[in-house]
């Protein structure tokens, strides 16, 4: 089960990211969570799992 925590997590983020309306301190807090997030899947998954693209996403807030 807890592998389902950190994906619901980064599944949360980007249908947040995808909305038609965000909020500037939403921007905000995903921001800051995005990191803890990928923290948990890199606890959770190997490191095999993961490519140099991992870090996008903590970019992708900042640019909406």
């Amino acid at each position: 089960m807890h592998v389902l925590n950190p994906l619901i997590e980064v599944s949360h983020f980007f249908k947040d990211l995808c909305s038609a309306t965000i909020k500037d301190h939403h921007l905000v807090r995903m921001e800051e969570n995005i990191s803890i997030i990928l923290c948990k899947l890199e606890k959770v998954f190997v490191p095999a799992f993961f490519d140099s693209m991992e870090h996008l996403p903590i970019h992708l807030a900042n640019e909406a």
